[in-house]
């Protein structure tokens, strides 16, 4: 989607977003301080989505499904991926305050699901009314971090959507930075179909 490149082109020439802390337990608690606030936000998108921005969408189409908190043992898993930390990850005992966790960027997450492309865009632009970094109208509670245009180039495996980053601030200059997914209905109902699944379970 060429909005994505216009809106994030700048912010994903920057070096990876990165959150408020390296330690697993202390991001596990800003997460959970930040979730409210977070689905707050993105539920309003998703009403706005709803309700027919500027006549360009019909009603309705858009349905804002967050996920559960990631845990702290799925967390560690995940470090175990990153051939820098892996190492400390298999140390026995495995000790949390050696690991790294200000890469994980998808402790508070969810997905929109939209009915159409007409939708996905115009949730897209919503988002990036409110959260951009120099004009959003609500940049001072979240704000766009980076992006992957993944309808315009697909995983190794196939899947489409367009993943966002959006930093939640939770006081002064501490922001907390969570997943956003805008996901084409239909390609939820394929998988499924398919045996696969590609929401979030953990």
């Amino acid at each position: 989607m060429q909005l994505v490149e216009t809106a994030f082109g700048g912010l994903n020439k920057r070096p990876k977003p990165a959150q408020p802390t390296k330690s697993i337990r202390e991001l596990t608690k800003l997460s959970v301080k930040a979730e409210r606030c977070f689905n707050e936000l993105m539920k309003e998108v998703a009403a706005a989505g709803n309700a027919g921005v500027d006549g360009q969408v019909p009603p309705g189409g858009v349905s804002w499904q967050p996920a559960p908190l990631k845990k702290a043992q799925r967390i560690v898993e995940k470090l175990s991926f990153d051939p820098a930390q892996r190492e400390r990850v298999l140390a026995r005992p495995c000790r949390a305050e050696a690991l790294d966790a200000s890469g994980m960027l998808d402790t508070v997450r969810g997905m929109f699901v939209c009915n159409s492309m007409e939708h996905a865009l115009a949730v897209l632009r919503l988002l990036v009314a409110r959260f951009d970094h120099g004009s959003g109208s609500d940049k001072g509670r979240a704000r766009l971090e980076r992006s992957k245009d993944r309808f315009a180039q697909p995983s190794g495996g196939g899947w489409m959507d367009c993943l966002i980053n959006i930093g939640v601030n939770l006081g002064g200059d501490v922001w907390l930075v969570g997943e956003v997914q805008i996901v084409h209905r239909q390609l939820l109902v394929v998988r499924a179909e398919l045996g696969a699944h590609h929401g979030y379970g953990i």
